[in-house]
């Protein structure tokens, strides 16, 4: 059983285990896949959420270009999304930000979460899968 409070979060990614058996930050993982052309490319491990963002930006671009997304209006959706890139990386708070990394559930409801009277988090739980 992974002790969780023992794990160094050091990059933005899915918890697996490497050759030696310790769990590391690898490639992020979710059940509901990625919306590019390579779906089981979801990146990382990333080290800062503006890489994490550009990453999931670059993959909506390329399902646009393999006609995979919006192909109703894809001129229109390609330059949306080239626009939120370059509002992304011109945001200031995401290239100074804090690189303080922590275990998140990808389905953050409040049923997802066992808490003590005491008000701290016990466990992680998503029955459903």
């Amino acid at each position: 059983m992974i002790k969780v409070s023992e794990i160094k979060f050091e990059a933005i990614g899915g918890l697996c285990t490497n050759d030696s058996n310790e769990t590391v930050v690898g490639k992020s993982v979710d059940i509901r896949k990625s919306n590019g052309p390579h779906s089981d490319d979801l990146g990382g491990p990333f080290h800062s959420t503006l890489d994490q963002y550009l990453h999931h930006i670059d993959a909506i671009l390329s399902a646009i270009k393999a006609n995979m997304m919006f192909r109703g209006a894809p001129l229109f959706a390609y330059l949306s999304y080239l626009e939120v890139r370059e509002l992304i990386l011109a945001c200031p708070s995401l290239k100074e930000e804090e690189h303080e990394f922590y275990l998140k559930h990808p389905d953050p409801k409040s049923d997802n979460l066992l808490i003590s009277s005491s008000g701290a988090v016990t466990a992680l739980l998503d029955w459903q899968w």
